[in-house]
């Protein structure tokens, strides 16, 4: 594991945020950018603590809570997967995953209440140089 996640106000363990917490999905070749899913509710933290170098984010409604099935507060340049249904994780990262653009190298899947410490992202992605062959890579999680 490498790079580091945290929720805020938790301190140990971290339950519930283990590989599915967030996790680097190697999409295609590493010059192809990294794009980012997650679903609401709850993203605005996680959006806060992305670095300016990520390229595409997606934001799945996993809830359906919207009539129109479009997220509310999501901000500008982040792309809202609408869904009128209320969605397990799994198929909504499915969607999100989707939704991305073509040439996106790497998806980093996160649940909302995930924050990254600096530096995060680019060890996953220098991991992802260094094992090629890897398919999912995760963070370090401190006190997990």
């Amino acid at each position: 594991m490498v790079g580091a996640a945290t929720r805020p106000g938790v301190t140990g363990p971290v339950p519930g945020v283990g590989a599915a917490g967030a996790a680097l999905r190697i999409l295609g070749p590493v010059t192809g950018g990294v794009g980012v899913v997650t679903w609401t509710p709850g993203t605005e933290g996680l959006l806060a603590t992305l670095p300016p170098q990520v390229g595409p984010v997606v934001v799945v409604d996993a809830e359906g809570a919207t009539p129109d099935g479009v997220p509310d507060g999501v901000p500008g340049g982040v792309t809202a997967v609408p869904q009128t249904e209320r969605l397990a994780r799994a198929a909504a990262v499915n969607r999100g995953l989707a939704a991305l653009p073509p040439g996106v190298g790497f998806a980093l899947v996160a649940d909302p209440a995930v924050r990254l410490a600096p530096g995060a992202l680019d060890a996953l992605v220098a991991a992802a140089a260094r094992f090629p062959r890897a398919g999912a890579l995760g963070p370090r999680l401190p006190g997990a």
